[in-house]
């Protein structure tokens, strides 16, 4: 939540809104990843996309301030979205997602900890 308040913040309107489209490839990868089935329609959509985000960014056509937290922002809520999903398609029971929650918090304090001291 911090991290998106901060890439709001921070970050130009285009910037925040193209690179809000980097969770779309990720989230492919992350399926090919956990054997989910993938058609060739959607590995041609993301390629476009892709190909287009990578013009984009290499003509400079918006501006890069407060890039590190949009991407920051992009990567925790895809890993939100990971664990989620890989936990609904396995079965996992209450206990397990409570114990996955209460590791990634655990990991999110030490974390925060350790770049305050």
């Amino acid at each position: 939540m911090q991290l998106s308040n901060q890439a709001v913040h921070h970050a130009d309107r285009s910037t925040s809104s193209v690179m809000s489209m980097i969770a779309i490839p990720l989230l492919l990868v992350s399926d090919i990843v956990l054997g989910y089935g993938v058609s060739l329609r959607q590995i041609i959509g993301v390629g476009v996309l892709v190909v287009v985000l990578g013009v984009a960014i290499f003509r400079g056509e918006f501006s890069m301030k407060g890039m590190k937290y949009v991407i920051s922002a992009n990567l925790v809520s895809i890993a939100t979205i990971i664990v989620f999903k890989y936990s609904t398609t396995h079965y996992a029971s209450t206990e397990m997602m409570n114990l996955l929650i209460s590791c990634g918090k655990s990991f999110l304090l030490f974390v925060i900890v350790c770049r305050t001291k």
